[in-house]
């Protein structure tokens, strides 16, 4: 079944074979704009799927479509597009898209979680020293979750770094 678009304030999002989003539009009459596109623009032709998003007032519309060309900088769009505008500066499009992709991507570090019997094991330190020395020393690393069964978890790192430092 085919879901018709409920409302005239449309964004529409055409996607590639890999649903990258190749073009980013804003219509009030979806089917005549995409048969504009399907005549005139070269971007239609890679183009597998239309995703559409419907809103109550053009002016929420317009706000989406501006907030997605300028998040998925769409190869298809040249208005509010930041690598378009690079281009009509000189910077080549390619050399922009090849610059991001090859940036290293940021890494999010999440602590490996421990508790103190799993971090003895791994260390070969007792687990009779590890309860000893969290209970006489008030700079000992404090549990940052509690595991099952109530068990105290520690960021191994901060272990690590305590016992180092003993």
């Amino acid at each position: 079944m085919i879901r018709l678009p409920t409302s005239d304030h449309c964004v529409y999002q055409a996607l590639d074979a890999e649903f990258s989003v190749i073009y980013v539009g804003v219509t009030s009459h979806l089917f005549a704009r995409l048969g504009q596109h399907q005549a005139n623009s070269e971007w239609w032709k890679r183009a597998k799927a239309i995703e559409v998003e419907c809103f109550d007032t053009r002016t929420q519309a317009d706000e989406r479509e501006k907030f997605l060309i300028r998040a998925l900088m769409p190869a298809g769009n040249d208005r509010g597009n930041p690598l378009a505008l690079m281009e009509s500066e000189g910077v080549s499009i390619a050399d922009v898209r090849a610059f991001i992709a090859a940036r290293p991507k940021p890494v999010e570090r999440h602590p490996r979680l421990v508790s103190l019997r799993q971090y003895a094991e791994e260390s070969g330190i007792g687990i009779q020293t590890l309860r000893t020395r969290r209970d006489r020393h008030a700079d000992f690393p404090r549990p940052v979750a509690i595991g099952g069964n109530r068990i105290s978890l520690y960021a191994h790192d901060d272990l690590r770094r305590f016992m180092q430092a003993e």
